[in-house]
């Protein structure tokens, strides 16, 4: 049996320094904390005796770290067996975790850690013994891509738990210089950015860097930036539209210009709703659209007569110099 048996042990009595089993950074979800205030600890901490009456924490170490911030004197536990060593210990956390769907990316990697440094094991062989648990495809990308994100900063790694960092970005992110990826990480933060615009912005700033032969300080720092990023008035979603344009027009500025031009041209114009001149995508060649919408043959005619209006005002022949 794992469990010799339930008892009511002190915080005193845990050895608090002792990591060997924790696969996770400090973080106290508030609904845990006001669950234990409220009801007290309901599941019991996994501990196994390492001197007489000492104990050190196998599963729990959230429920231990807030009956420390509760001041709970006496705590439920189950007494793992003296029988099962570290490594039967490490893999009955993570089956537990596994089992009970929640483990996320962070956890994740400081078990891929633990295996490889504490447990010396490789990385083909925890792939093969757990990922499919973990619900992980055996792949050595995928294995790199979780392997390194415990040795982010803990802010970075909060995000990641709750959400608000995707994976992939963070991934990303362990690639660059630690003052780099704190300023996105700033950006992601102040903006509130969507996992699809963190994607999105990365990959524009590290264009940007190398075209400008900048950082990625300077780019952020730009006043064009900061004074979006500084206008109480606007949203985030607005902040975040502004200053994606400022970003594409220093990655295309060729693209950038002629669509300005072009824009610049078609309010000029000052077409009905029912008709809609569009370039090419991306500029990409000199090719023009024109779609028009009718119900009658007067409002056709009308339409052809907008046309028309537009070759004699010069319109036509500006489009075709832009491109």
């Amino acid at each position: 049996m794992v469990f010799d048996r339930l008892l009511s042990i002190s915080l005193e009595q845990i050895h608090a320094d002792d990591d060997t089993f924790k696969i996770s950074i400090e973080y106290l979800p508030d609904h845990l904390v006001h669950s234990i205030a409220n009801l007290g600890i309901l599941h019991p901490l996994w501990v196994q005796e390492i001197t007489p009456s000492k104990f050190r924490i196998v599963n729990g170490f959230k429920r231990f770290k807030i009956a420390q911030l509760l001041n709970i004197a006496q705590l439920p536990a189950l007494i793992i067996s003296k029988a099962f060593n570290d490594f039967d210990n490490f893999n009955i956390r993570i089956r537990e975790k596994c089992i009970s769907g929640q483990l996320n990316p962070i956890e994740i990697s400081y078990i891929l850690s633990k295996l490889q440094e504490k447990f010396k094991m490789s990385p083909s062989d925890i792939m093969r013994t757990y990922f499919a648990a973990m619900g992980l495809g055996e792949n050595i990308k995928i294995f790199e891509t979780y392997d390194r994100l415990h040795r982010l900063e803990i802010e970075i790694q909060r995000a990641i738990i709750i959400g608000d960092l995707s994976v992939e970005i963070a991934a990303l992110l362990g690639d660059t210089e630690v003052h780099e990826r704190l300023s996105y990480f700033a950006i992601i933060n102040k903006l509130k950015l969507s996992k699809s615009n963190q994607r999105e912005f990365f990959h524009l700033l590290q264009d940007i860097k190398r075209i400008k032969k900048t950082s990625l300080e300077n780019i952020i720092n730009d006043q064009a930036v900061q004074s979006i990023i500084n206008n109480e008035r606007l949203t985030p979603t607005q902040k975040t539209e502004k200053i994606k344009t400022i970003l594409f027009s220093w990655r295309y500025p060729r693209f950038a210009a002629l669509k300005k031009q072009f824009e610049s041209q078609l309010r000029e114009m000052k077409l009905p709703p029912t008709v809609r001149l569009s370039p090419s995508p991306f500029f990409a060649d000199s090719e023009y659209h024109i779609d028009l919408s009718f119900r009658t043959v007067a409002e056709f005619h009308n339409h052809l007569k907008i046309l028309q209006q537009l070759e004699e005002n010069g319109f036509i022949l500006k489009l075709e110099k832009l491109m």
